[in-house]
């Protein structure tokens, strides 16, 4: 299901409420002082890596860009940040949930943060 932004002229795939009270997510704002009230996905299938064209497409969900791990840095410093995850990512996260392993998830997206940092 699409979420609409941008009095619904554009759409991110999933949009969740960013609910601040553990983990990963509650440290963006404790620990970063990053405010983060929505946490956007965009979900994608690309074989190759991912290139200028389909981060301009992400980068309409969000605002400026630049070059893969670079374009990622140039939204960091207006405090945009954009975590890409593969199906290995994905795979993990998944098995680390489903073993109760929360803090190997939240240790995975603090070290994917920061790489942009």
């Amino acid at each position: 299901m699409e979420y609409p932004l941008a009095d619904q002229t554009k759409f991110v795939d999933i949009a969740f409420k960013n609910p601040r009270d553990k983990g990963f997510f509650r440290d963006l704002s404790e620990g970063y002082r990053l405010v983060c009230p929505n946490i956007f996905l965009e979900c994608k299938n690309y074989r190759e890596d991912v290139s200028n064209p389909e981060f301009a497409q992400i980068h309409a969900s969000i605002d400026r860009w630049d070059r893969t791990k670079n374009k990622r840095k140039h939204l960091a410093k207006d405090d945009k940040y954009v975590l890409v995850l593969d199906d290995s990512h994905i795979k993990k996260l998944i098995a680390w949930k489903l073993r109760g392993e929360e803090t190997e998830i939240d240790n995975f997206l603090e070290d994917q943060l920061n790489e942009l940092l």
